[in-house]
């Protein structure tokens, strides 16, 4: 009997040496973000090492789960250490980056494992982590920030395998797709784009919001307005693409009304407003260059005729115009500077029409890489194109 009771005291004393391992309870903050909790419980996992214990954490970080308790087996005179290298390894991973405000653990030893505990405060909400898509491709990315675009949306959150920040550039992605489109680019978005970690890791989150100056029901509404009117105002062109160039540029001169752009503080961006875009052009009836620029692309379009934008200076103010390729060759075509031009009689508005680059360059400025060499044989006008009755049917409506 005595025995038994000099063993049950060896029992005794075995387990308080083994909890005085890591018993005193410990306090680990990491760095701390703002927002919100989410509300779960988890349950307790067999964890043999710190990869696996790095990895669990992220299981529970990609399930919004606030409390798991973790069953640690390992070898390593230091167990806390193993934990806090563990947490800052989740913290520092794109997901923790992204997800959570704060860690708090707890580590104790019972018998052959250690017993962690680890809260996650987090930043984000459940539904806000469960949207995050895995993205292998740059295509992919552009495919689903275009439809973004194209849907007047507020954004995406995106995981990418491999990132490379030229592949992924969301600004330049988002301005092609706008001046590409001109009869859906109603308006423009404003951008935010955050990038977890910013540096430092081929795998990326990235958070895009995207916020629009009218509700998408208006924007929607705009865009059919905006289509309608364009097939409308479309004449029947005449054979011959410089014919056929030349009618659509005349139709713009005679339907709407050039408004330069009264930002010419060369280092910010205008105001973008509705006489910036297609629809200001060719629904509400005025237009900036830009303005310009997207309605004439929006005809050409329509009209089969591969046409680009522009943007670049015109004696120094910042402008936009278009190439369009003809009989093989681009050209320029400056609508907006045709129309104003011969209101102020200062040249004859075929002068900015199908316009090579040595013929642009004394008064247009742009960056030359960027667009398609326009080196074709000079065209000449010797009479303006006649432009359709049908035109006088056609007035701008007010918008």
């Amino acid at each position: 009997m005595a025995r038994r009771y000099i063993s049950l005291l060896l029992v005794l004393v075995s387990l308080l040496a083994f909890a005085s391992g890591c018993g005193n309870r410990s306090l680990f903050v990491i760095t701390p973000h703002l927002e919100q909790l989410t509300d779960s419980h988890g349950g307790e996992t067999r964890i043999e090492n710190i990869t696996d214990l790095k990895n669990a954490i992220l299981r529970a970080i990609q399930d919004g789960v606030e409390k798991s308790v973790f069953r640690l087996y390992s070898s390593s005179n230091d167990a806390k250490a193993d934990v806090i290298a563990a947490c800052r390894e989740a913290q520092d991973d794109p997901l923790g980056m992204f997800a959570v405000d704060y860690m708090l653990y707890d580590c104790v030893r019972i018998l052959t494992y250690y017993e962690v505990t680890v809260d996650i405060t987090y930043r984000r909400s459940t539904e806000q982590i469960a949207k995050i898509t895995s993205i292998n491709s740059s295509q992919r990315y552009r495919e689903i920030l275009e439809e973004q675009f194209l849907d007047f949306g507020e954004g995406f959150t995106a995981e990418i395998q491999y990132y490379y920040p030229e592949q992924y550039d969301t600004s330049a992605i988002l301005t092609e797709l706008y001046y590409s489109n001109p009869l859906k680019s109603v308006a423009a978005p404003s951008l935010t784009a955050k990038v977890y970690p910013e540096t430092g890791n081929w795998r990326r989150i990235l958070d895009i919001e995207l916020t629009w100056p009218e509700s998408a029901e208006t924007l929607v509404a705009r865009q059919q307005g905006l289509s309608e009117r364009a097939e409308a105002l479309l004449p029947e062109l005449p054979d011959g693409e410089i014919d056929g160039i030349s009618a659509l540029f005349s139709l713009l001169c005679e339907t709407v009304n050039y408004l330069p752009n009264p930002q010419r503080d060369l280092e910010s961006e205008p105001s973008l407003d509705s006489t910036f875009t297609a629809y200001g052009a060719l629904v509400e009836g005025s237009a900036t260059s830009e303005g310009y620029a997207l309605a004439f692309k929006a005809l050409c379009d329509l009209a089969g005729i591969e046409c680009r934008v522009i943007r670049g200076r015109w004696n120094g103010i910042r402008h936009a115009w278009n190439l369009v390729r003809c009989d093989g060759f681009w050209y320029h075509v400056d609508a907006a500077l045709g129309d104003f031009t011969a209101a102020q009689e200062e040249y004859e508005p075929y002068s900015f029409l199908l316009r090579t680059d040595l013929q642009f360059s004394p008064t247009h400025a742009w960056t030359i890489s960027s667009y398609p060499v326009c080196n074709g044989p000079e065209v000449e006008f010797a009479v303006e194109v006649a432009i359709s009755e049908s035109l006088e049917s056609a007035e701008p409506t007010e918008g």
